[in-house]
């Protein structure tokens, strides 16, 4: 279980976990948090998750009939009042998968949040 780190939550804007085991070199960005364990990471994995929201415009397909899907089931309809069901990361998984893999660099997501952490030409062969 990763710890949440609230101090640099609100440094970073966004949520903040600290891996609870040491020696890990697991860094991972989720829809709204990071998980870090080497600080250098830290642009690149905040990069990853502005990612997500690349998709939003992909909602205007799919927001009616998930709505109408929503609303014929009382419990669902009863949470969305209170919760926005959003889609973006499952998009963003699924093309982050149709991306090159032998080459770390062919994928554009990883490209881009190393281009924009480092802000130096890479080598993308």
């Amino acid at each position: 279980m990763n710890v949440l780190n609230y101090f640099k939550s609100l440094e970073y804007g966004n949520f903040y976990f600290d891996p609870n085991t040491t020696g890990t070199s697991a860094s991972f960005a989720l829809y709204n948090a990071i998980v870090i364990s080497n600080q250098s990471l830290i642009p690149h994995e905040t990069v990853h998750t502005y990612q997500k929201y690349d998709f939003f415009t992909i909602s205007s397909f799919y927001e009616k009939p998930i709505a109408n899907i929503i609303n014929q089931k009382p419990i669902l309809r009863k949470v969305s009042k209170f919760i926005s069901f959003d889609y973006q990361p499952i998009f963003n998984k699924l093309f982050y998968k149709l991306q090159p893999e032998p080459t770390y660099y062919k994928n554009f997501f990883e490209y881009e949040a190393e281009h924009f952490s480092k802000r130096i030409p890479l080598n993308r062969n």
